[in-house]
């Protein structure tokens, strides 16, 4: 009774797919890399839907006039959300006036690694190659696993 009774658990978990974007992109050869319109970045052509997603983009057209290229708007989708914070805790009676709570808590409670966003810039050489091999790959991330013990004792 004294060890097993009056524990409780409750958590929050959020799953949620990444948002969408839109790659931007710039040359390596020294010509103006073209600014798309009022409203929109320029954006890369599609040559090959169905190559890898670094293979996928070539520059714009260049010339008169001027393309922001065919990909669509928030084409791309970033890296989801998997997370899971769980607290465990139980209310202490120490006398009729003295009460308390031991409480544990967890943040990310099974450390699964949360990406927070990826490298979104594709750059193209002269030959309209793209040589950046950072494109699509995560730079940043979430914390990670954080785990805090606390007691309260009110009276």
């Amino acid at each position: 009774h004294l060890v097993s009774d009056g524990w409780e658990i409750s958590g929050v978990t959020r799953m949620s797919t990444g948002g969408p974007f839109t790659p931007t992109y710039s040359l390596i050869n020294s010509l103006p890399t073209p600014t798309g319109s009022t409203s929109e970045t320029a954006r890369p052509q599609v040559i090959n839907p169905t190559a890898p997603l670094a293979q996928r983009f070539s520059p714009a057209p260049q010339g008169p006039p001027a393309s922001i290229g065919n990909l669509g708007k928030n084409t791309i989708t970033g890296p989801g959300v998997n997370n899971w914070d769980i607290s465990l805790y139980r209310q202490l009676k120490f006398t009729e006036r003295v009460t308390g709570q031991l409480r544990l808590e967890t943040y990310n409670t099974f450390n699964h690694t949360q990406f927070g966003g990826v490298d979104q810039t594709l750059k193209f050489d002269a030959a309209g190659k793209q040589v950046n091999p950072l494109f699509d790959q995560p730079n940043a991330n979430r914390p990670p696993r954080r785990v805090q013990l606390s007691v309260r004792v009110r009276f």
